[in-house]
Protein backbone atom coordinates (compact mmCIF):
# COMPACT_ATOMS: atom_id res chain seq x y z
CA UNK A 1 0.00 0.00 0.00
CA UNK A 2 1.25 3.33 -0.29
CA UNK A 3 2.23 5.57 1.92
CA UNK A 4 -0.27 8.52 0.65
CA UNK A 5 -3.29 5.91 1.15
CA UNK A 6 -2.46 4.98 3.86
CA UNK A 7 -4.84 5.95 7.31
CA UNK A 8 -2.06 7.82 9.81
CA UNK A 9 -3.56 9.95 12.51
CA UNK A 10 -1.15 12.78 12.30
CA UNK A 11 -0.66 15.75 14.25
CA UNK A 12 -0.20 19.30 13.07
CA UNK A 13 0.86 20.61 16.48
CA UNK A 14 3.48 19.58 19.19
CA UNK A 15 1.89 17.64 22.42
CA UNK A 16 1.91 19.86 25.38
CA UNK A 17 3.14 17.17 27.72
CA UNK A 18 5.70 15.84 24.79
CA UNK A 19 9.53 17.56 25.77
CA UNK A 20 11.89 14.86 24.41
CA UNK A 21 12.43 15.00 20.66
CA UNK A 22 11.93 11.68 19.56
CA UNK A 23 8.82 11.30 21.96
CA UNK A 24 7.55 14.43 19.66
CA UNK A 25 8.22 12.98 16.61
CA UNK A 26 6.50 9.17 17.24
CA UNK A 27 3.34 11.10 18.55
CA UNK A 28 3.17 13.98 15.23
CA UNK A 29 3.89 10.98 12.61
CA UNK A 30 1.40 9.02 13.96
CA UNK A 31 3.39 6.12 15.60
CA UNK A 32 1.75 6.11 18.60
CA UNK A 33 -0.91 7.34 20.82
CA UNK A 34 -1.30 8.47 24.15
CA UNK A 35 -3.54 6.50 25.95
CA UNK A 36 -3.53 8.16 29.88
CA UNK A 37 -0.23 9.69 31.20
CA UNK A 38 2.54 7.13 30.68
CA UNK A 39 0.69 4.74 28.76
CA UNK A 40 1.07 4.39 24.89
CA UNK A 41 -0.05 2.25 22.04
CA UNK A 42 1.44 1.44 18.50
CA UNK A 43 -0.75 2.22 15.68
CA UNK A 44 -0.44 0.57 12.22
CA UNK A 45 2.08 2.04 11.28
CA UNK A 46 4.63 1.95 14.29
CA UNK A 47 3.59 -2.25 14.18
CA UNK A 48 4.80 -2.27 10.25
CA UNK A 49 8.06 -0.78 10.86
CA UNK A 50 8.86 -2.83 14.16
CA UNK A 51 7.71 -6.29 12.03
CA UNK A 52 9.85 -5.02 8.94
CA UNK A 53 12.86 -4.77 11.51
CA UNK A 54 12.27 -8.25 13.20
CA UNK A 55 12.32 -9.74 9.09
CA UNK A 56 15.62 -8.06 8.82
CA UNK A 57 17.12 -9.04 12.04
CA UNK A 58 16.13 -12.82 11.07
CA UNK A 59 17.55 -12.24 7.93
CA UNK A 60 20.93 -11.75 8.75
CA UNK A 61 21.20 -13.97 12.01
CA UNK A 62 20.21 -16.29 9.41
CA UNK A 63 22.85 -15.13 7.16
CA UNK A 64 25.88 -15.41 9.28
CA UNK A 65 24.37 -18.50 11.19
CA UNK A 66 26.87 -20.75 9.63
CA UNK A 67 29.58 -19.00 11.20
CA UNK A 68 28.72 -20.65 14.31
CA UNK A 69 26.32 -22.46 15.76
CA UNK A 70 24.14 -19.94 17.35
CA UNK A 71 20.89 -22.05 17.74
CA UNK A 72 22.70 -22.70 21.21
CA UNK A 73 22.16 -19.16 21.70
CA UNK A 74 18.25 -17.71 22.29
CA UNK A 75 17.56 -20.71 24.50
CA UNK A 76 19.16 -23.96 23.30
CA UNK A 77 22.31 -23.05 25.49
CA UNK A 78 20.84 -25.71 28.43
CA UNK A 79 18.92 -28.84 28.49
CA UNK A 80 16.41 -26.76 30.94
CA UNK A 81 13.92 -27.88 33.67
CA UNK A 82 11.22 -27.39 31.54
CA UNK A 83 12.26 -31.27 29.85
CA UNK A 84 12.57 -32.78 33.26
CA UNK A 85 9.34 -31.78 34.29
CA UNK A 86 7.73 -32.76 31.57
CA UNK A 87 9.33 -35.96 31.14
CA UNK A 88 7.36 -36.61 34.66
CA UNK A 89 4.41 -34.71 33.85
CA UNK A 90 3.06 -35.16 30.61
CA UNK A 91 0.60 -38.20 30.24
CA UNK A 92 1.72 -40.92 27.58
CA UNK A 93 0.14 -41.26 24.29
CA UNK A 94 -0.28 -37.80 23.59
CA UNK A 95 0.76 -35.31 20.91
CA UNK A 96 2.95 -32.38 21.59
CA UNK A 97 3.97 -28.67 20.06
CA UNK A 98 7.03 -27.39 20.60
CA UNK A 99 6.94 -23.38 19.67
CA UNK A 100 9.99 -22.01 19.26
CA UNK A 101 12.05 -25.31 18.64
CA UNK A 102 15.22 -23.85 17.79
CA UNK A 103 17.45 -26.84 16.44
CA UNK A 104 15.21 -29.39 18.21
CA UNK A 105 16.79 -30.46 20.70
CA UNK A 106 13.55 -30.59 23.22
CA UNK A 107 11.23 -32.11 20.59
CA UNK A 108 13.57 -34.77 19.79
CA UNK A 109 13.67 -35.24 23.95
CA UNK A 110 9.91 -35.93 23.30
CA UNK A 111 10.28 -38.15 20.72
CA UNK A 112 12.84 -40.17 22.01
CA UNK A 113 10.35 -40.79 24.72
CA UNK A 114 7.78 -42.03 22.33
CA UNK A 115 5.54 -39.01 22.00
CA UNK A 116 3.90 -37.90 18.98
CA UNK A 117 5.99 -34.60 18.27
CA UNK A 118 5.58 -31.16 16.17
CA UNK A 119 8.03 -28.67 16.47
CA UNK A 120 8.06 -25.00 15.23
CA UNK A 121 10.10 -22.21 14.41
CA UNK A 122 10.16 -19.45 12.14
CA UNK A 123 14.08 -19.66 11.05
CA UNK A 124 14.81 -21.81 8.29
CA UNK A 125 18.24 -23.02 9.31
CA UNK A 126 17.10 -23.75 12.18
CA UNK A 127 14.60 -26.37 11.20
CA UNK A 128 17.18 -27.58 8.22
CA UNK A 129 19.21 -28.44 11.33
CA UNK A 130 16.34 -30.06 13.69
CA UNK A 131 15.39 -31.92 10.52
CA UNK A 132 19.50 -32.97 10.53
CA UNK A 133 19.42 -33.77 13.54
CA UNK A 134 15.94 -36.55 13.78
CA UNK A 135 17.53 -37.85 11.07
CA UNK A 136 20.85 -38.49 11.55
CA UNK A 137 19.16 -40.30 15.44
CA UNK A 138 16.64 -42.25 13.91
CA UNK A 139 13.56 -39.46 15.56
CA UNK A 140 10.28 -39.01 13.61
CA UNK A 141 9.43 -35.18 14.24
CA UNK A 142 7.37 -33.17 11.95
CA UNK A 143 9.64 -29.57 11.72
CA UNK A 144 8.24 -26.89 10.18
CA UNK A 145 9.15 -23.01 9.58
CA UNK A 146 6.28 -21.31 10.68
CA UNK A 147 5.52 -18.38 13.15
CA UNK A 148 3.86 -18.68 16.48
CA UNK A 149 1.30 -16.16 15.72
CA UNK A 150 0.59 -18.82 12.93
CA UNK A 151 -0.49 -21.81 14.23
CA UNK A 152 -3.62 -21.76 12.91
CA UNK A 153 -2.12 -22.86 9.52
CA UNK A 154 -1.27 -26.03 10.99
CA UNK A 155 -5.09 -26.88 11.45
CA UNK A 156 -5.15 -29.21 13.93
CA UNK A 157 -4.97 -29.37 17.70
CA UNK A 158 -2.80 -30.74 20.38
CA UNK A 159 -2.79 -32.48 23.41
CA UNK A 160 0.48 -30.37 24.64
CA UNK A 161 2.05 -27.28 23.70
CA UNK A 162 5.61 -26.60 25.06
CA UNK A 163 7.49 -23.02 25.14
CA UNK A 164 10.95 -22.73 26.30
CA UNK A 165 12.25 -19.45 26.29
CA UNK A 166 9.86 -17.28 23.20
CA UNK A 167 7.22 -15.98 25.90
CA UNK A 168 9.44 -13.64 27.12
CA UNK A 169 10.71 -12.36 23.42
CA UNK A 170 7.25 -11.58 22.81
CA UNK A 171 5.73 -7.55 23.04
CA UNK A 172 2.82 -6.86 25.02
CA UNK A 173 0.57 -6.58 21.45
CA UNK A 174 2.05 -10.10 20.27
CA UNK A 175 1.85 -12.14 23.46
CA UNK A 176 -2.16 -11.28 23.40
CA UNK A 177 -1.79 -13.07 20.20
CA UNK A 178 0.37 -15.38 21.03
CA UNK A 179 -1.97 -16.46 23.59
CA UNK A 180 -5.48 -16.47 21.55
CA UNK A 181 -3.38 -19.07 19.05
CA UNK A 182 -2.17 -20.92 21.33
CA UNK A 183 -5.74 -21.40 23.07
CA UNK A 184 -7.08 -22.15 19.34
CA UNK A 185 -4.50 -25.13 18.86
CA UNK A 186 -4.71 -26.82 22.15
CA UNK A 187 -7.54 -29.44 22.83
CA UNK A 188 -9.97 -28.82 25.89
CA UNK A 189 -7.81 -29.63 29.02
CA UNK A 190 -4.86 -29.62 27.20
CA UNK A 191 -1.35 -28.17 29.00
CA UNK A 192 1.02 -25.22 27.97
CA UNK A 193 3.92 -25.24 29.77
CA UNK A 194 5.83 -22.47 29.70
CA UNK A 195 9.54 -21.50 30.65
CA UNK A 196 10.69 -17.88 30.59
CA UNK A 197 12.97 -15.37 32.18
CA UNK A 198 12.00 -14.35 35.51
CA UNK A 199 12.04 -10.48 36.93
CA UNK A 200 13.73 -12.07 39.81
CA UNK A 201 16.90 -12.21 37.60
CA UNK A 202 18.95 -8.71 37.87
CA UNK A 203 18.82 -6.39 35.31
CA UNK A 204 21.17 -6.38 32.06
CA UNK A 205 22.08 -8.86 29.35
CA UNK A 206 19.47 -10.89 28.27
CA UNK A 207 15.90 -10.65 27.13
CA UNK A 208 13.08 -9.20 28.94
CA UNK A 209 11.97 -10.04 32.09
CA UNK A 210 8.66 -11.35 33.34
CA UNK A 211 6.75 -11.16 36.71
CA UNK A 212 4.38 -14.03 37.98
CA UNK A 213 1.59 -11.39 37.66
CA UNK A 214 2.50 -10.96 33.93
CA UNK A 215 2.19 -14.21 33.36
CA UNK A 216 -1.10 -14.38 35.28
CA UNK A 217 -2.91 -11.71 33.72
CA UNK A 218 -1.84 -13.04 30.35
CA UNK A 219 -3.23 -16.43 30.99
CA UNK A 220 -6.48 -15.34 32.73
CA UNK A 221 -9.41 -16.14 30.30
CA UNK A 222 -9.92 -19.35 29.46
CA UNK A 223 -6.89 -21.28 31.25
CA UNK A 224 -6.27 -22.47 34.88
CA UNK A 225 -3.16 -22.29 36.17
CA UNK A 226 -1.79 -25.19 37.72
CA UNK A 227 1.65 -23.69 39.18
CA UNK A 228 4.05 -21.02 38.59
CA UNK A 229 7.28 -22.21 39.78
CA UNK A 230 10.81 -20.73 40.60
CA UNK A 231 13.25 -22.11 37.89
CA UNK A 232 16.49 -21.85 36.33
CA UNK A 233 17.79 -21.79 32.76
CA UNK A 234 21.01 -24.70 32.64
CA UNK A 235 24.14 -22.34 31.33
CA UNK A 236 27.25 -23.78 29.45
CA UNK A 237 28.98 -20.37 30.83
CA UNK A 238 27.80 -20.05 34.50
CA UNK A 239 27.54 -22.80 37.11
CA UNK A 240 24.11 -20.93 38.18
CA UNK A 241 22.02 -19.89 35.06
CA UNK A 242 19.66 -17.23 34.78
CA UNK A 243 16.36 -17.43 37.34
CA UNK A 244 13.04 -18.13 35.37
CA UNK A 245 9.68 -19.39 35.61
CA UNK A 246 8.17 -22.69 34.88
CA UNK A 247 4.64 -22.79 34.61
CA UNK A 248 1.57 -25.44 33.92
CA UNK A 249 -1.59 -23.93 32.06
CA UNK A 250 -4.11 -25.85 31.12
CA UNK A 251 -6.85 -25.13 28.91
CA UNK A 252 -10.72 -24.70 30.17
Amino acid sequence: MRFSKMLIPTLRETPADAEAVSHILMLRAGFIRQLAAGLYSYLPLSLMVTRRIHRILREEMNAIAPKRDRWIGRHRYYHDECARFLRMQIRRHCSILDIGCGTGEHALFFAREGYEVWGIDSAPLAIRKAQEKAAARGLRVHFLVLDALDLNRLNRKFDTVTDSGLFHTLSDEDRLLFVNTIADTLSVGGKYFMLCFSDREPAGYGPRRISKREIQESLRKGWSINYIREATFESRTQAVGPRAWLSSISKV
